[in-house]
């Protein structure tokens, strides 16, 4: 009688564990690439860490396992889905590291290398400098309001500064040589977008006002064609 009476809550126990237990059990299949700031590939990659050494909330595990062993070179198979910190180590001393969070049977992520240790430094001067020259048959009210947009292609990196009304320029401070989605834009729409190189600090680009697309010239910095 006990038995019996119990049995409907032990079905619905089970039940309600299973979703729970059958997640736990998920793997994926993870596929790495290795790109350097400009989108390269550098030679020889290996992935030499991938743990979960925190969980999704940010805390230490206590037990975390490194399932770098079950890579080659950057195609992991059998991962359980969880939260991992990964390391790929290539030819040249090229390095980089990420946290990827495995979700679907089939994963897909890019980890970002670089061959550069520690900060770029390069002192208190705008790294690159956008100015957008005004021609006298601009079509282009003067105090039209604009800002200009960076953002990293292959790397996390975004920053936006408006165009100075009076001086018609736009500095950035914070990027990091590599391959950029350069947008300029106004209220309401996108006047233009381009793909840069920004090679080195104390770079400049001038964009003609009517068609800012349009490089007049390029200083440390080109147009990828």
């Amino acid at each position: 009688m006990s038995a019996t009476r119990f049995y409907p809550v032990a079905v619905a126990l089970v039940a309600a564990l299973a979703p729970t237990v059958a997640f736990a059990q998920q793997t994926a299949r993870v596929t790495l690439a290795a790109v350097d700031s400009f989108g390269n590939r550098p030679a020889g990659c290996h992935v030499k860490y991938f743990a979960n050494d925190y969980d999704p909330t940010g805390k230490k595990n206590p037990d975390p396992r490194d399932f770098s062993e079950q890579f080659s070179p950057l195609i992991g198979r059998d991962i359980p889905f969880d939260l991992y910190s990964v390391v790929v180590q290539c030819a040249g001393k090229y390095k980089g590291s990420a946290q990827i969070w495995i979700r679907h049977p089939e994963t897909f992520f890019v980890v970002p290398t670089t061959q550069r240790r520690g900060d770029y430094h390069t002192g208190l001067t705008p790294r690159l400098t956008v100015s957008i020259e005004r021609v006298a048959a601009s079509k282009t009210r003067a105090d039209n309001t604009r800002w200009i947009t960076m953002s990293g292609l292959f790397w996390a990196l975004h920053e936006t500064d408006q165009v100075d009304p009076l001086y018609r320029v736009a500095q950035f401070y914070d990027i990091v040589p590599g391959r950029y989605l350069l947008q300029v834009v106004e209220p309401g729409r996108l006047v233009c977008k381009q793909q840069i190189d920004f090679l080195e600090a104390g770079a400049s680009l001038v964009l003609v006002d009517d068609d800012p697309c349009t490089v007049k010239s390029a200083e440390s910095a080109r147009i990828v064609k």
